[in-house]
């Protein structure tokens, strides 16, 4: 393996350092980050490493104004402090029009393509406990668990369709809002899916697939019925299941200008697969009706 280089999602360790040593002098508060940093460098067994913490803007915020809403705005006392003594002591660089998940995300993708997805070649880990950056192949770094592993590209495209299905509670991102009777029926779900796509449905889902092609398409159908039990027209389902992707993916690159290149669900992918269920829903019709 390579001399390694670990790109650090900070934000995590402002708000972890900043709330355990709540009450505490600013001088432990910053003490346990410097702690948390040396940490994170030997348990990833990296050689070198950048902090990343979020700055100003992020553009989930402008698709949806539910982004996060369920989220309280507490920030730990010395807040802006560390932020600062993460900036002049270690050279974090502030990260503005995304998150900072984003952007360590761009550059783990970045080398994942650089060496052609071979992990004996790759140089860069992605420390984070974000269970979303898994959407991102390459080397991990759990700095809760102090795991590392290496997650494939089909790994982390099934991850991102599993989280389609689920949606994440924590972000207050819906996803599936429920499996119709069709779709339990034909991917056996767990009859608790009408009430809702949780873990175990969004699992199960999952399971009846064997590619990241076969996810998308059996979580697209799941979307398809949904909307139309809804009776919502296609441009309404399309739409909804659009801002979903556009919420759970991790960047994995930017465009010309450096802004973050978005999900994006071709269209003329939904139109045939919606047409395609429509054409095995007739087909089921008994003759005459």
């Amino acid at each position: 393996m390579q001399d390694m280089h670990v790109v650090i999602d900070a934000d995590q360790l402002i708000y972890s350092a900043g709330f355990a040593a709540k009450g505490e002098p600013l001088s432990h508060v910053l003490n346990l980050v410097k702690k948390g940093i040396a940490k994170i460098v030997e348990g990833s067994g990296a050689e070198t490493h950048q902090l990343y913490i979020g700055g100003s803007g992020n553009f989930r915020e402008e698709l949806t104004f539910d982004y996060k809403a369920n989220r309280t705005a507490d920030k730990p006392e010395y807040y802006a402090e560390i932020k600062q003594y993460m900036r002049d002591t270690h050279d974090a660089i502030t990260v503005d029009g995304m998150e900072t998940d984003d952007m360590v995300s761009v550059i783990l993708y970045e080398d994942f393509v650089r060496y052609a997805g071979d992990k004996n070649l790759t140089t860069i880990i992605l420390s984070s406990p974000d269970k979303d950056l898994k959407n991102t192949p390459g080397w991990h770094h759990n700095p809760r668990t102090d795991e590392v592993f290496w997650v494939t590209e089909e790994q982390a495209g099934r991850h991102f369709w599993y989280q389609m299905a689920l949606g994440d509670s924590s972000d207050n991102i819906k996803g599936l809002p429920y499996c119709t009777d069709e779709m339990i029926f034909k991917y056996s779900l767990p009859k608790s899916a009408r009430r809702g796509c949780g873990k175990a449905t969004a699992r199960k889902l999952l399971e009846q697939t064997t590619s990241v092609e076969e996810a998308k398409q059996a979580v697209t159908e799941c979307y398809i019925a949904w909307g139309e039990s809804e009776e919502w027209s296609d441009n309404q389902t399309y739409d909804y299941m659009n801002l979903q992707g556009k919420l759970l993916w991790m960047c994995r690159e930017l465009d010309e200008v450096g802004d973050p290149i978005q999900f994006t669900l071709p269209r003329d992918e939904y139109d045939r697969q919606a047409e395609r269920r429509r054409s095995e829903a007739y087909a089921r019709l008994p003759e005459g009706a």
